[in-house]
């Protein structure tokens, strides 16, 4: 492996400094040495998961989290004096994300991944990126009101995810009789929705927006009113027990919410239609004071 010949140097793996444009040496890492050997970033990404993670009409993989692993990439060049390191994208899911951040597939897992305490036993996060809760969509004319009218019925959710176990939890503690149906992804999870397979869809109201917005029965689909998920802390997911390298990554987040750019992204994906969503007060109290702190779920 390449030798790293100039690196930040960072004081604490909790405390990220700021990135600076004349790096200087520090000892290499597992993960470092992986891209600097292989010359690229690999990103972890949704193909099927606006505004977060997708594949455009042009073949392009973009997205909020996908724009802002890509300013980390830059910052990677800098911090690692490699300004000729390229990105490679892998297609990611529930079901195989873990994984493939464990055996090196991928460096950084751009997706809507919730930091918990149960996965940071086996995997890192960065800085929180987002702070969604769940939500139960549903057809008006399903007579589904409330939380109360799911009682038998169906509702299709995630596998893998946290929305899979609060769906677990509600269903205990109300004594619903909901049978769940496992999706791979927020295209299969809407789908089963709209096709009549499910009468619910539970996931991140912001993904579901955009395939209620482009559904021809748009009209009759609408969020049951009364119940939301606690918000998910969700951040960029990478190798455990690489903690230089998860240092140079919240590095180039806090660099990013303190000179706009984050701000800006955060406009340009979620405050355009079908979303239309303020940055809620979460989102704004972690770009003042960044934490890794894991989702209380």
């Amino acid at each position: 492996m390449r030798p790293i010949s100039a690196l930040l140097v960072i004081g604490s793996a909790l405390v990220a400094p700021a990135l600076s444009a004349s790096p200087v040496a520090a000892q290499s890492t597992p993960t470092i040495d992986k891209i600097l050997e292989r010359g690229q970033v690999t990103i972890g990404h949704r193909p099927s998961s606006p505004p977060f993670g997708y594949v455009n009409d042009k073949g392009e993989v973009v997205g909020y989290t996908v724009e802002i692993c890509r300013y980390v990439v830059e910052q990677l060049k800098t911090a690692l004096n490699r300004p000729d390191l390229r990105t490679a994208y892998v297609p990611a899911d529930p079901s195989n994300r873990i994984p493939l951040v464990q055996n090196g597939t991928i460096d950084l897992e751009c997706a809507t991944t919730g930091n918990t305490v149960e996965r940071q036993k086996i995997v890192a996060f960065s800085y929180s990126t987002i702070f969604p809760d769940a939500r139960f969509a549903v057809r008006r004319s399903s007579g589904i009101a409330s939380v109360k009218d799911l009682k038998g019925r169906s509702v299709a959710v995630l596998q893998g995810t946290v929305q899979q176990r609060q769906l677990t939890e509600l269903d205990r503690e109300l004594k619903l009789g909901i049978k769940p149906v496992l999706a791979k992804d927020t295209a299969e999870n809407f789908l089963l929705l709209e096709t009549g397979r499910v009468d619910a869809a539970l996931n991140d109201p912001i993904l579901l927006s955009t395939y209620i917005a482009k559904s021809r029965d748009a009209a009759d689909l609408t969020f049951v009113p009364d119940w939301s998920g606690q918000p998910e802390n969700d951040a960029i997911m990478m190798a455990k027990g690489d903690d230089r390298f998860r240092s140079l990554v919240n590095a180039a987040i806090k660099k990013m919410m303190d000179s706009g750019e984050f701000t800006k992204n955060y406009e340009k994906w979620l405050m355009a239609p079908p979303y239309n969503l303020p940055m809620n007060e979460a989102l704004k109290k972690q770009m003042a004071n960044p934490t890794d702190d894991p989702t209380t779920l």
